[in-house]
């Protein structure tokens, strides 16, 4: 299990920690989508799980292909 809170934008080209936290998530055999469907900070969920699939797609095919679950 990884739990994955500083993916950011431009994470692929290792911003922040993300290269670490997108080979962390690598070794996953499934990953899980977790969102709060209300969050406090305005932002809106579906714009945020968009951002996180297209970080882990730019990072690597093989990852954006990994078999996925949303719940919310």
């Amino acid at each position: 299990m990884a739990d994955i809170p500083g993916l950011i934008e431009g994470s692929h080209k290792g911003a922040g920690l993300g290269i670490d936290f997108l080979r962390h998530i690598e070794r996953t055999r499934i990953i899980v989508h977790i969102l709060d469907i209300m969050p406090t900070d305005g932002s809106e969920p579906v714009k945020i799980i968009g951002a996180i699939r297209k970080e882990m797609k730019l990072y690597s095919k093989a990852l954006a292909e990994k078999p996925r679950s949303h719940r919310r």
